[in-house]
């Protein structure tokens, strides 16, 4: 009995990876970040209060779907998506070279009606590595 609740278990660990039974997708059923794109750009955007008024989001709503167009059309990267606390809304970003991506978004800002204290934070090299530099751009709103 133990050895078959043991194999049970093994077949249902997370490190046990799947594949999937259509033979049309033979990948893995796991996502796998692509280490190209994982440098990071996020946008922080200061909040009038605790959450977003109805036009705060929906103004950062449409530039998330225009950031994410830029970034697609520029062949710079994509949106992952936000979060949105601590007063602030905060879009994410990835892509191959976080200072290219940034520049697309700046240019996507540029004369937009943000609020002042808005910034990008890059970091230059993947998220799980330890030694890649980040930098702070504050954003001239």
């Amino acid at each position: 009995m133990w050895v078959l609740f043991a194999l049970l278990c093994v077949s249902c660990s997370p490190a046990h990876e799947q594949k999937s039974t259509d033979p049309v997708q033979e990948q893995s059923v796991v996502a796998k970040q692509d280490p190209v794109e994982q440098q990071l750009v996020r946008l922080h955007i200061p909040l009038s209060g605790a959450l977003p008024t109805k036009k705060e989001s929906d103004q950062y709503a449409k530039l998330e779907d225009d950031l994410n167009v830029a970034a697609k059309k520029a062949g710079v990267g994509k949106l992952d998506g936000n979060e949105v606390g601590d007063r602030e809304y905060t879009i994410w970003m990835y892509g191959r070279d976080a200072t290219k991506l940034a520049e697309v978004v700046k240019s996507v800002v540029k004369g937009r009606a943000l609020p002042k204290g808005c910034k990008l934070f890059l970091q230059h090299g993947g998220v799980d590595d330890s030694t890649t530099k980040h930098e702070t751009i504050a954003l001239g709103n």
